[in-house]
């Protein structure tokens, strides 16, 4: 399956979004992009070839690798190691508005065929947690849609359990969703059949 990570980071009054995906084994590499106001300003990618022939017995060991690239990235962008051309304007401190949704448990959220989902929304302004915030979690790709949701409480988390629907031949796309009256944000994940050896 793919994995991913998405993180805001604050250094001083810019705010930078980071997201590292796995490309999937027909195009074996993770790829790190950073964006400042919308625009891309730094890119990485790696390839883990070395990985595929233990992939079916050790998937925890890719996922390690995307987090450990996510983690340098974020790590160089606090320091200031990691030199990137902001757009015109991101050094001036702007309103920030809106709610950022995240997957707190990438690594341990299915079981068995049931799919445990563990959300945190937290404001962009401030980082606290966005309460009552309407989640949703959208599975398609199989036989039909499923949709499941459910509200954070009030420190901005909430948890959906379900059964994972069949995917199909192509496998699925699982969409997670939050809003909060006018906000919105989303995380979308492509889960790929595991290659039978």
């Amino acid at each position: 399956m793919i994995f991913g990570f998405n993180t805001d980071l604050r250094v001083g009054p810019t705010v930078f979004h980071v997201q590292t995906e796995d490309r999937g084994l027909q195009n074996p590499v993770i790829d790190t992009t950073v964006y400042c106001k919308g625009r891309i300003v730094h890119r990485r990618v790696s390839g883990y070839n070395d990985l595929i022939p233990s992939l079916e017995f050790a998937p925890h060991r890719l996922r390690e690798r995307l987090e450990i690239q996510h983690r340098a990235i974020i790590e160089e962008l606090r320091s200031g190691s990691l030199k990137v051309d902001e757009p015109a304007g991101a050094s001036r401190p702007t309103p920030i508005e809106g709610i950022h949704v995240q997957l707190t448990n990438p690594a341990s959220w299915l079981s068995a065929g049931t799919a445990t989902l563990k959300l945190e929304v937290k404001t962009r302004a401030d980082g606290g947690p966005a309460a009552g915030a309407q989640v949703e979690v959208i599975v398609s790709g199989g036989p039909e849609s499923k949709s499941f949701s459910g509200r954070t409480d009030r420190s901005g988390l909430a948890e959906l359990s379900f059964p994972l629907p069949r995917a199909g031949g192509g496998g699925m796309e699982l969409v997670i969703r939050a809003t909060r009256g006018h906000e919105a944000d989303e995380l979308r994940y492509s889960l790929k059949p595991r290659p039978r050896s």
